[in-house]
């Protein structure tokens, strides 16, 4: 479960190269010229910063899970003969799992708005990180509605892609860059 929810949490570095086939074909250049790797060195610095920082919030997320099991359960884990139940079908289990889709909400939440437009506007134009931060925290906060919707339907893309046993993920990843590429472009209009 944390890997699946982190993969959530990394994915906006995932999409780099299907933003930067979006760009080129916005701009209408042959792709075969197009190359992921030179979005990554446009403007490597701010773009590695956002995913250190996306990576940071997931360890967060991980650290928090770990104290909020250990403030529920005594010693390092249950007892394995009983394991599933304890963890799943008892009180705590349930209080677990309530307080750690919560917390997970709060750090989605602060990873969605931070990089909802970041990465494809680090790819587009020479400007630092902080500065792409603000834009997508004001895109977000701009246009809840919409925004929540492209949450969403994130998650759900995602998540179809994760119950295929990741084969789905070859048509979820290319889907969501390019949206996403599509997001940036409708709310940061070009120069």
């Amino acid at each position: 479960p944390f890997l699946v929810s982190g993969f959530f949490l990394i994915a906006p570095f995932l999409g780099i190269g299907f933003s930067q086939i979006s760009r080129y074909l916005e701009k209408r250049e042959p792709l075969n010229a197009c190359n992921p790797v030179d979005a990554l060195k446009s403007n490597h610095a701010h773009i590695a910063m956002i995913t250190g920082g996306l990576f940071m919030i997931l360890q967060l997320w991980i650290a928090s899970n770990f104290v909020l099991f250990s403030l529920l359960y005594e010693g390092l884990s249950p007892p394995l003969d009983n394991f599933f139940n304890d963890v799943f079908m008892s009180e705590k289990g349930r209080l677990f799992m309530m307080a750690s889709i919560v917390v997970g909400a709060f750090f989605a939440v602060c990873a969605f708005m931070i990089s909802a437009i970041t990465v494809p506007m680090l790819i587009d134009r020479k400007i630092d990180g902080f500065t792409a931060i603000r834009f997508s925290i004001k895109s977000v906060l701009e246009n809840i509605p919409a925004m929540m919707i492209w949450a969403f339907l994130i998650v759900l893309i995602v998540g179809l892609g994760l119950l295929t046993f990741y084969i789905g993920l070859i048509v979820a990843l290319p889907l969501i860059g390019h949206g996403s590429w599509h997001a940036y472009r409708a709310l940061v209009p070009s120069n």
